[in-house]
């Protein structure tokens, strides 16, 4: 493992520095199961943003990272048409919407640990936009951002800054399944949805956001398309708080 991150860095230092990074957040996370240091419940926000951060200023200060890191954040060079984005975003936006409102009937409302944690941070309506870009924002720089970074294959164009990715080789599809997968699995104990449902459904989702990503060149409309789906979580921890009040 450790020599084929040391040639992926030789082969390109930006993926080769998000992969290592990737590496040790799957290590971390795995010891977490058995292991909670004090740092951790000291520090909570600090201990989940590290390997973001990390991956951030290594990008800042990497050959190729800026062009990188700028990707995250643009609609790029799309494979095909804008057209067919915004009409596969929109799609993949009513579809996340229903699936969470049939889940939480499902559910029988029991929404689990998360319901707690976000009824303490949601406390009205009015912070529900600001739950959705801020978590979305996270949660897309970690998967769609790094964690799919560190397992493409891109190359750059001497006449082009912007990565190039080819989004049908096998390459992208095995890195969408895998960054979908760990999305999926970092919601199974405490995400919206969780469980054994929820794992499937944001597993799932999050295949479908990488691909979008890869697709249209860039992380805005899978970002996009987060945002509505926080927003409609926060909708409904809202609307099952009140109903247990009434």
């Amino acid at each position: 493992m450790l020599f084929g991150l040391e040639s992926r860095y030789l082969f390109d230092p930006v993926t080769g520095i998000f992969a290592l990074i990737l590496a040790l957040k799957v290590m971390v996370d795995s010891l977490m199961w058995i292991w909670e240091p004090s740092f951790k419940r000291e520090h909570p926000v600090l201990f989940d943003y590290l390997h973001i951060i990390a991956a951030v200023v290594a990008a800042i200060v990497l050959p190729h990272g800026k062009q990188a890191l700028f990707s995250w954040f643009i609609l790029g060079e799309p494979v095909v048409g804008y057209t067919e984005l915004y009409l596969l975003s929109a799609g993949l936006c009513g579809t996340t919407v229903a699936a969470l409102e049939l889940w939480s009937r499902y559910s029988g409302r029991q929404h689990g640990v998360i319901q707690e944690i976000l009824e303490a941070a949601i406390a009205t309506r009015a912070m529900i936009p600001i739950f959705a870009g801020m978590n979305a924002l996270q949660e897309e720089i970690e998967y769609r951002g790094v964690t799919l970074s560190a397992l493409l294959h891109v190359t750059y164009s001497p006449s082009n800054e912007k990565p190039l990715i080819d989004p049908y080789s096998s390459n992208t599809m095995f890195a969408c399944a895998f960054q979908g997968v760990l999305f999926g699995l970092d919601h199974y104990l405490s995400g919206f949805p969780s469980g054994v449902s929820g794992l499937v459904l944001t597993s799932g989702w999050g295949v479908a956001l990488g691909l979008l990503n890869c697709f249209s060149g860039g992380m805005l409309l899978s970002y996009m398309v987060h945002v509505v789906a926080d927003a409609m979580i926060g909708f409904l921890v809202l609307r099952h708080a009140k109903q247990q009040k009434d």
